[in-house]
């Protein structure tokens, strides 16, 4: 009976190490993506870009996630208005 549980536990385990490298690549994109954009873009947009990348460290995922819907928009408007 024992081993019937463990072939249960392992596909879980590995679903959960999969999911938590997607949720850890996107942590590592948002810091990233936030880090490689130019100060201008950040200054016309109106925004801090140390403030958004310590965001995005300190509140993992969920700093991501706010950075790319709340962040990223503005630089890509503030993108188009620049050119």
């Amino acid at each position: 009976m024992r081993a019937a549980g463990l072939f249960l536990f392992f596909p879980l385990l590995a679903l959960v190490g999969v999911f938590m490298l997607v949720v850890f690549g996107f942590w590592i994109l948002a810091i990233v993506d936030a880090a490689r954009q130019s100060a201008l873009l950040w200054q016309a947009s109106e925004q801090s870009q140390v403030a958004w990348i310590l965001i995005v460290i300190f509140l993992h995922f969920l700093g991501a996630i706010l950075y790319f819907a709340i962040a990223r928009p503005k630089l890509k408007q503030a993108q188009k208005l620049i050119r």
